[in-house]
């Protein structure tokens, strides 16, 4: 392993640019976050790293595993002791949680039943009580 990649543990972010490899020239200059440099030996000033592509919002995109020259075109943006201290102390409190009242759907009008009482003219299973047959 190079003694330049040594020092690269997972969390350290690099923007690789053609001098490490023709295939990162041009609009193709990758931005990684390193998950290992692999300790087998290679050529002098080049190591084989792990690593997620980031996109520009700094989300990983891809995983992939690079052979680069680490001598040149290798730019350390930053390491992971420069990200902790960049961020703000852990006794900060949360925002609190908004809570989503759960989703009302619309329903219908109750069906009515009909009976006595309830202003149904069926009440009387269509007998008229009021006239008799004699």
């Amino acid at each position: 392993m190079d003694p330049i990649a040594a020092t690269w543990t997972a969390g350290t972010v690099l923007r690789i640019g053609r001098a490490a490899g023709v295939q990162y020239g041009g609009d193709r200059t990758l931005t990684v976050r390193v998950v290992s440099v692999d300790a087998r030996p290679t050529y002098q000033g080049s190591a084989w790293v792990t690593c997620y592509v980031l996109n520009a919002a700094g989300d990983a995109t891809a995983k992939r595993e690079l052979y680069i020259d680490v001598t040149a075109g290798v730019e350390v943006l930053s390491t992971p002791a420069t990200r902790r201290a960049a961020r703000p102390a852990s006794g900060q409190p949360r925002p609190p949680a908004t809570r989503v009242p759960p989703r009302r759907t619309p329903t219908s009008p109750p069906h009515h039943r009909g009976g006595p009482g309830r202003g149904d003219r069926s009440a009387g299973r269509g007998l008229d009580q009021t006239t008799k047959e004699a």
